[in-house]
């Protein structure tokens, strides 16, 4: 099933599930609803309540917004000084068109910071696409972010913008913010019945659903904001410091097994391999990696491409989503800039 649906799956189980037997009385006609509660219990409802929505609302803005924010930085700051490189674009896939505007997917294949070819994706919008700038062949500069943060590189020249799941997050805080106020007014005029903050108690929707999202967040939170939540994990940080200052090498697999793990009925497996550092030390590694059933085939392979980083070489990633088949792609000088 679509992310979508485990989103809005998880909204109903966080705000719609819970008011289900707080309103019996509304929605059954059976019963009153909840009786009221001592003017202290009330207060400290109350402050229980508050406390979790300026958490939970806290969260969600740094998690989201803040990142995104941190990433528009960062490019803006790569496009000013970042390390620049030469690309080739290998392929392009437009994936949505409109009459002015082309949604891309490019192939890039440029040299990283140890002069290691690799090969990348990158996706913009292309607003002028007359003018043909992003053909196959075409060689254009990139410039590599110097603290490998997120976007790890950039087009030269492209425009920095906020994207549309940015607007979406921001939608979404401005959502909290006008629930966590509007249901609290709502509750307290039908509930209060001149009792003032009385009708709160522990179970009280109000209260409970900040909790239930900050739970549910932090089990699930990465995959449904991965957009901007995933990149600064630090899994992804050690896997961009990998992409971009890693060696590459041949390792020889001593070793592969099924963990057990399925993830959208794709196996997880093991790899147990070994290979020799620019040093011409040995060294032994192990990886675990979700495989595609189209690339099962893979695993009964006796050697695996990898890139590791030279002053850790126990820091080691599969190369085969970043090493082009071939080596030699006829680029320029890496160091220099493409004037064309």
């Amino acid at each position: 099933m679509s992310r979508r649906f485990w989103f809005y799956y998880l909204m109903f189980f966080i705000f719609i599930f819970p008011m289900v037997f707080e309103y019996p009385s509304l929605l059954f006609g059976a019963g009153p609803l909840v009786g009221y509660t001592s003017p202290w219990m009330s207060i400290l409802y109350l402050f229980i309540g508050t406390l979790g929505w300026i958490v939970l609302i806290s969260v969600y803005y740094l998690k989201t917004i803040n990142a995104g924010i941190k990433t528009a930085r960062n490019a803006e700051a790569t496009l000013r000084d970042g390390i620049v490189r030469v690309a080739r674009i290998e392929s392009k896939t437009i994936r949505k068109e409109t009459e002015d505007t082309q949604q891309l997917e490019l192939e890039l294949r440029f040299k990283n910071l140890a002069n290691v070819f690799l090969k990348m994706p990158y996706e913009l919008n292309d607003s002028a696409p007359e003018k043909k700038r992003f053909e196959k062949g075409t060689k254009l500069n990139i410039r590599i972010n110097r603290g490998l943060g997120d976007p790890l590189y950039i087009i030269e020249g492209a425009w920095v913008g906020k994207s549309r799941v940015m607007r979406s997050y921001t939608y979404g805080f401005i959502f909290l913010l006008v629930f966590c106020i509007g249901y609290l007014l709502f509750s307290y005029w039908l509930q209060n019945n001149g009792m003032g903050w009385r009708f709160l108690h522990f179970f009280h929707p109000w209260i409970t659903i900040p909790y239930w999202g900050l739970f549910f967040g932090s089990l699930i939170g990465g995959l449904m904001f991965s957009d901007v939540v995933g990149v600064h994990s630090k899994d992804a940080v050690l896997n961009r410091k990998i992409v971009m200052q890693g060696e590459f090498a041949m390792a020889k697999l001593r070793n592969r097994s099924l963990t057990g793990t399925y993830i959208n009925e794709q196996p997880q497996v093991r790899f147990e391999f070994e290979f020799r550092d620019r040093q011409g030390q040995v060294r032994v590694g192990e990886i675990t990696k979700i495989i595609s059933l189209l690339k099962l085939h893979t695993t009964t392979e006796t050697e695996l491409p990898i890139l590791y980083l030279p002053e850790d070489p126990s820091k080691v990633i599969l190369a085969e989503d970043y090493y082009p088949a071939e080596s030699d792609l006829s680029l320029p000088d890496s160091s220099r800039p493409y004037i064309g």
